[in-house]
Formats: C-alpha cells, sequence, structure tokens
C-alpha cells in the first residue's frame, strides 16, 4: 500500500486462490495477475479491483529452479497521481507498469 499525495491509498496485490492451471492453461489467479485498488476514506471502501497486469509468461514451463510470476510488486508513486510498478519475479518476468488511479476511481472499464 501507498498512500498517495492527494492523500488516497493505493492497494497492490495478487488477488489469488491457489488455483490448478486447466488443462495446462494458466489461470489469471495465483501469481500470474497482479490487482490493483484505491480508497479516498483512509482505507474503510475500496474502488477499482483491477487486473492491471499478467505475468506474459504466465502459460510457459516454470522454470527448473528460480521464482515466476508477477507477486512483491515495488509502487514508487510519479507524477499526476499515476503509479509506477515494477513487478515480476525470474529471469525475463520483470515488468514496469504504469496504473493511472483515475482509471481505478472510474467506473468505466
Amino acid at each position: 500500500m501507498k498512500k498517495l499525495p492527494d492523500g488516497k491509498i493505493f492497494m497492490v496485490w495478487n488477488n489469488s486462490d491457489n488455483i490448478p492451471k486447466i488443462e495446462g492453461i494458466g489461470v489469471y489467479g495465483g501469481r500470474d495477475a497482479i490487482h490493483a485498488a484505491i480508497s479516498d476514506d483512509n482505507g474503510r471502501t475500496w474502488k477499482g479491483f483491477r487486473e492491471i497486469h499478467r505475468d506474459p509468461l504466465r502459460n510457459e514451463t516454470p522454470p527448473k529452479t528460480g521464482d515466476r510470476g508477477t507477486a512483491y510488486a515495488n509502487s514508487p508513486i510519479g507524477m499526476d497521481n499515476k503509479v509506477i510498478l515494477i513487478t515480476g519475479m525470474g529471469e525475463n518476468r520483470r515488468h514496469i507498469v504504469y496504473v493511472d488511479t483515475e482509471w481505478l476511481d472510474s467506473k468505466a472499464s
């Protein structure tokens, strides 16, 4: 979680159950996807709950060593309520993701 300059709280997490792959295909839960939400009342209620990034290698055979997925995002704050995330674990899985917090705050899809 990060408090934004406008006082809103930005939260990022893996919205997951430990669900199995279906016929070897990745399911967008677990650490295959990362999600975000925003609160304007100090964490009492949240809006957004949107998937903001999927591991592009989620359907590949997992590496024999090392880790994989999108967990443990680092979230420094950018300008104009844009959040920059660095997420991903394992070789070739680090990604920079830009999130517009107004998109999380809106009802548009």
